[in-house]
């Protein structure tokens, strides 16, 4: 998936951009993680509430679980 916050850090890394610019956009990436994985975390928790304990265990195993 295309990640704005990601790429918008990348190219501000390799334009050698000031610091301060650097930071700023180090910390938008980092928010939207943050958002991201939280979503994640509510996703799997809904997942768990439907899924019997032995396909929780299987979708543990396949990395879909935490």
């Amino acid at each position: 998936q295309p990640n704005p916050e990601r790429d918008a850090l990348q190219n501000a890394i390799d334009d050698n951009e000031p610091a301060g610019q650097i930071k700023d956009l180090l910390a938008k990436y980092q928010a939207s993680q943050k958002a991201k994985q939280t979503k994640l975390i509510a996703a799997q928790a809904d997942l768990r509430k439907v899924l019997t304990v032995p396909q929780e265990a299987s979708a543990t195993l396949a990395g879909l679980l935490d």
